[in-house]
């Protein structure tokens, strides 16, 4: 099971989905602006939590880490990363 959380006011989010319109088809989405209260874990959107039911483990990506995550998955849109923007880190603190 994997989860995306992500806001609606996050410029990285919008990234994320307008280069790579069909990864919202690969996750369970949690808008955060919506909701009334996140999960401890979470410090910056977008954020990716893959569970593993059977380990009982979890696998957590996040900012940058998601692009990365996206592009090495065929079934996902890659995304080609830019080093154009050095102080762009690929995530937005949600506080």
């Amino acid at each position: 099971m994997a989860t995306l959380f992500y806001s609606t006011k996050c410029a990285h989010c919008a990234r994320l989905f307008q280069d790579n319109p069909h990864v919202k088809d690969n996750f369970t989405m949690h808008n955060i602006d919506q909701a009334q209260q996140v999960p401890d874990f979470l410090r910056v959107v977008p954020t990716i939590v893959i569970q593993d039911p059977e380990n009982n483990k979890s696998e957590l990506y996040e900012g940058t880490d998601v692009f990365r995550f996206v592009q090495d998955r065929p079934q996902v849109q890659p995304y080609a990363l830019s080093c154009s923007n050095l102080t762009n880190k690929g995530f937005s603190f949600i506080d």
